[in-house]
């Protein structure tokens, strides 16, 4: 098991790469020695903007309202460590910082224990990764227009 820790980096980012239908998310980290990223579900990252905003509440704070989108872009080259199953995002209220941990999946026929990546970030940090991991999931859905109830053109 090999465990990668990252506390307050310099970039983290949820965000992903491909087209609608077949996009691939991601959580990027990185700071000054490295730079890698894990896999995740489009509902890992929905969970990572829903559980932070909860989070954030309980500072006081709200997601960013306007945060640099470029500056939440992956940035290459992608490093992709391994696939993220578990998920665990604590809170410490006095420090003012968020900890995330990402753990491997194991394959069935893989021994041994999964790697694990945690994230430590401030409360800046959190509300543009909290607004940011909501922005993405709306990416890609279609757009409904409200009078066909998304079943065709309206009739009239």
């Amino acid at each position: 098991m090999t465990t990668y820790s990252f506390d307050r980096p310099e970039h983290v980012t949820a965000d992903f790469v491909g087209v609608p239908g077949s996009r691939t998310f991601l959580v990027q980290v990185e700071d000054d020695e490295q730079r890698l990223a894990v896999v995740l579900e489009k509902q890992q990252v929905a969970a990572i903007a829903e559980a932070v905003t909860e989070m954030l509440d309980r500072l006081d704070l709200v997601p960013a309202i306007h945060w640099d989108e470029a500056s939440m872009k992956l940035r290459e080259p992608l490093e992709e460590r391994f696939r993220a199953g578990g998920l665990s995002i604590g809170l410490d209220a006095e420090a003012r910082t968020m900890a995330l941990t990402f753990e491997e999946i194991l394959a069935d026929d893989e021994d041994g224990a999964p790697d694990e990546l945690v994230i430590t970030i401030d409360a800046e940090q959190a509300r543009r990764l909290a607004a940011h991991a909501a922005e993405i999931i709306g990416k890609g859905l279609p757009k409904v227009d409200p009078s066909t109830n998304g079943h065709g053109p309206a009739v009239r």
